[in-house]
């Protein structure tokens, strides 16, 4: 499929109205991406953020890429640790309950957890989030 001149420029053009994102962040290893997170989260009126990755980069401050990608998530995981309710999750990530519930079941998975205070000692216990 080959795209005329005038329908690439279209694609360039800056959106209109809130941007659904989807955020694939090294927040551990890269300063920037914390900045993008936090734009993204205060930015209500322009971003409709529907989920946040742990990204698996690799540089000098991790020691392999599934390292890198557990220190990123780490990051994401302090964020779940202010013992916000998921409804105040939601609306904070302006994402759906339904879509909190089901990043909190993959944690409650991951984690072997049972309920949501669960999940943070859990982590706690396994030194994924500060004590």
């Amino acid at each position: 499929m080959t795209l005329s001149d005038a329908a690439r420029l279209k694609l360039l053009e800056p959106p209109v109205g809130k941007v659904r994102v989807v955020l694939d962040t090294d927040t551990y290893n890269e300063i920037d991406d914390q900045f993008a997170l936090v734009q993204m989260l205060l930015s209500k009126d322009r971003f409709d953020v529907e989920a946040i990755y742990a990204a698996p980069f690799f540089n000098a401050r991790a020691d392999s890429p599934g390292h890198g990608m557990e220190l990123s998530y780490q990051e994401i995981l302090r964020l779940l640790e202010n013992g916000m309710s998921n409804k105040l999750i939601a609306r904070a990530l302006e994402i759906s309950d339904e879509t909190v519930k089901w990043h909190l079941k993959n944690l409650f998975s991951k984690l072997s957890a049972g309920t949501r205070k669960h999940v943070v000692d859990r982590a706690r216990l396994l030194g994924l989030i500060g004590v």
